[in-house]
C-alpha cells in the first residue's frame, strides 16, 4: 500500500477478503503474513537480520588444537566484528588458532603466552602466517600488557581468572598505560561452572552479551583418538569430548 493510505482504510482492504471466506484476520496464517509485512516496524525487521560473518575461522584457519581445549571457532568467528581494524590483545593463547583469525581483520594482534612451549610454536607460527600485525608476548599478563583496542581471553582457573585479568587491566589504565577507551571481550563456556559463576558476578557490567550456539563434536572426537594413540594425551581424557558441543556466553566489558 502507498504510504499515504490511511491506517483505517489499510485494515478495511487487509480485512476484507477474509470476511468474504468467513474468517477473522487472527485465525488466518494469510492474514497474519500480511499484517507482518505491511505493518511491523521497519527497525524490527532490520533488527531481526543476523548480519554475515566477515569470514569464517573454522575455514580460514588450520586449527592445531580442538575444543574445549580452545575456544569454539564459532566463536572466534562471532567476536571477529568487534576485533575489526582494532588492536587486539589475546591473554593465553596457547597454540594460537584463535589469533590467527584474528590477525586477519584487526589492525594489530598481541598474543600474550606464558608458558614456554606455547610461545615457541606461536612463534613459528607467526612466521609461517607471514602476517605483519601478529606479534607474540612471552609473558604473564601481569608483568607485560601491551596497549591494546580490545583484551580478550577464555579464563582458565587458577593462573587466568576474568575478575584478576579485569582489576589489573584497570590498573593499567589508570596509569595511562592503556588507552581510555579500551574494552575487553570474555569469553564464557556455559557447560563450565567456573565460567557461569563469573558471568552472574560480572553480568551487570556488561555493554553487551551474545550467545554462541557450536559443534565441533566429530574434531574433538577423531583428535582426541589420535593424540591418545600418539601419547600426548592421557586415555582418562577421554571425557573431554563432552564439552566440545554447547553454548558460549560472550561479553564486552569495561574497566
Amino acid at each position: 500500500f502507498p504510504q499515504r493510505t490511511p491506517w483505517r482504510s489499510i485494515r478495511q482492504e487487509v480485512r476484507r477478503p477474509f470476511v468474504m471466506w468467513g474468517k477473522a484476520p487472527s485465525q488466518t496464517l494469510a492474514a497474519l503474513l500480511v499484517y507482518l509485512f505491511y505493518f511491523m516496524p521497519v527497525e524490527s525487521l532490520e533488527s531481526s537480520n543476523v548480519s554475515q560473518p566477515i569470514l569464517d575461522c573454522q575455514q580460514r584457519v588450520k586449527a592445531m588444537d580442538f575444543s574445549p581445549i580452545r575456544s569454539p571457532q564459532a566463536v572466534q568467528t562471532a567476536i571477529l566484528s568487534r576485533l575489526q581494524d582494532k588492536d587486539v590483545v589475546e591473554i593465553g593463547t596457547r597454540t594460537g588458532d584463535s589469533v590467527a583469525c584474528y590477525a586477519q581483520v584487526a589492525r594489530s594482534t598481541v598474543a600474550v603466552e606464558a608458558e614456554r612451549k606455547y610461545c615457541r610454536h606461536l612463534m613459528r607460527r607467526s612466521l609461517v602466517l607471514q602476517l605483519n600485525n601478529f606479534s607474540v608476548v612471552c609473558h604473564k599478563y601481569q608483568d607485560r600488557c601491551p596497549d591494546g583496542d580490545v583484551y580478550t581471553w577464555w579464563q582458565q582457573p587458577p593462573m587466568l581468572r576474568n575478575e584478576e585479568v579485569l582489576r589489573h587491566l584497570t590498573s593499567l589504565k589508570r596509569k595511562g598505560l592503556v588507552r581510555p577507551d579500551a574494552q575487553a571481550v570474555v569469553l564464557f563456556d556455559q557447560a563450565f561452572s567456573h565460567d557461569m559463576r563469573s558471568l552472574q558476578a560480572l553480568r551487570r557490567n556488561a555493554l553487551w552479551l551474545m550467545e554462541v550456539p557450536y559443534d565441533e563434536m566429530g574434531v574433538c572426537q577423531r583428535s582426541l583418538r589420535s593424540a591418545i594413540a600418539k601419547g600426548t594425551v592421557a586415555r582418562k581424557a577421554k571425557d573431554i569430548c563432552s564439552r566440545a558441543k554447547g553454548v558460549f556466553s560472550v561479553g564486552g566489558f569495561g574497566f
